[in-house]
């Protein structure tokens, strides 16, 4: 047996592993060791750098508060032009132009319907009216006439002119004319804008044509 060697596997690995510390406590790298690159440390901000990192996006809707008022969405935009009103009791509804004479000859009063003027609108959708005008003689109501029907319009001219035989001159102190305007519908009944009356009393059409434009009121159904 030789002095001074140690023949043990164990004495042999420890001398070696003393070795290898001194020279990594040096500051240089054991025989054989590979190179490691440098890697920069993980930002503090986020403790997982290799892991993925997931941002989720939402839609946004649309901005009400800093957006405009919303305009309608009917295509029927507001309509324009006069809409029609529930008047009052007493309130004008236009005005009817007549004229009165008297035929002595035939013995024959005679009334010219012109026309009207300033009616209300009735028909919402195509804001004007149908017009027309019913004409009876008060208090017996044995003469009944009407004009035609005018389409689409506030100011219609009639110019139609209704001869009412078999009454004498010294009776039309007596008469009251009614006049009743409509405008016609064909789907849902003709209705009624409003009527006029003119008593014949204090008129003398025997000295000439007598032109008259009673307001036209709303109907007092009595």
């Amino acid at each position: 047996m030789l002095k001074g060697i140690s023949i043990y596997p164990e004495a042999l690995g420890s001398r070696k592993n003393v070795t290898q510390f001194r020279k990594q406590s040096s500051g240089q790298p054991p025989r054989g060791a590979p190179d490691r690159p440098e890697t920069e440390a993980p930002s503090r901000g986020n403790p997982f750098p290799d892991q993925l990192q997931f941002t989720t996006e939402y839609e946004k809707g649309p901005d009400t508060a800093s957006s405009g008022p919303r305009e309608s969405s009917n295509s029927s935009s507001p309509s324009e032009g006069r809409t029609p009103a529930s008047p009052e009791a007493g309130a004008p509804l236009g005005t009817l132009r007549l004229s009165v004479d008297y035929n002595f000859v035939k013995k024959a009063l005679v009334v010219t319907v012109e026309g009207a003027h300033g009616l209300p609108v009735v028909d919402e959708t195509t804001q004007s009216s149908d017009p027309y005008v019913k004409m009876t003689i008060l208090p017996e109501r044995k003469h009944r006439v009407k004009t035609r029907v005018l389409r689409k319009t506030l100011d219609p001219l009639f110019d139609e002119t209704f001869s009412f035989y078999g009454i004498p001159y010294s009776q039309l102190q007596e008469l009251v004319l009614h006049f009743l305007v409509l405008s016609f519908d064909r789907y849902s009944g003709d209705d009624v804008i409003g009527e006029a009356t003119v008593p014949l009393a204090g008129l003398d059409p025997a000295s000439g044509k007598v032109r008259l434009t009673p307001q036209i009121l709303k109907r007092n159904i009595q």
